[in-house]
């Protein structure tokens, strides 16, 4: 079964500098791959100054009930870019994720009876952390559809975005073994 990812921006959307207007949360576990890469690219040193400079505390990353607002979110993944001079942090990242690191969910995920249970479930239950990008799957002509929308910015949830894109792939790629993969990215 083909894998099609599709982007969509509403084009009435935020300003980029408009982070503090964001309103929502993300837990803490969204922040864990973040603050590892900025320590695996960066170190120790510059992985603090990351935590300093974000606003974060290393007792809410990677806790599930810790409540990060989401302008904070978007901030991070700007400072951990330029901490780490990595344009595509959110690829790489995403790149490198595996269903075991979404623990439990992940473990569920691999057990799953079929390729379309196992990208429903991921879509559902959104194991990456946003409110502000919505997912979208639909299975059409025996393929997989996962559309992102969002009504911001495009530049404010890129590494996000980038993230899930390429964590979907893998995780479609570890599941099926299907290489073949479609992209489009629409604009309202």
């Amino acid at each position: 079964m083909p894998l099609t990812l599709q982007t969509h921006t509403d084009t009435n959307h935020l300003h980029q500098e408009d982070h503090a207007s964001i309103k929502g949360e993300v837990t803490g576990m969204a922040f864990k791959a973040l603050y590892d890469a900025v320590t695996t690219k960066a170190g120790a040193v510059k992985a603090e100054s990351f935590l300093q400079k974000s606003g974060l505390k290393l007792t809410d990353i990677g806790t599930e009930n810790a409540l990060i607002e989401i302008g904070t979110y978007y901030k991070a993944w700007k400072i951990a870019e330029t901490i780490t001079h990595d344009p595509l942090l959110g690829f790489h990242i995403g790149s490198n994720l595996h269903p075991s690191d979404l623990g439990v969910m992940g473990y569920v995920i691999q057990n799953c009876k079929d390729i379309q249970q196992a990208m429903t479930l991921i879509i559902k239950t959104n194991p990456f952390g946003n409110k502000t990008v919505s997912n979208e799957i639909h299975f059409e002509n025996d393929s997989i559809v996962i559309r992102f929308r969002t009504k911001l910015d495009p530049e404010t949830p890129r590494h996000w975005v980038e993230m899930n894109i390429a964590a979907y792939l893998r995780m479609y790629h570890l599941l099926t073994d299907n290489k073949y993969i479609n992209t489009h990215a629409l604009k309202s």
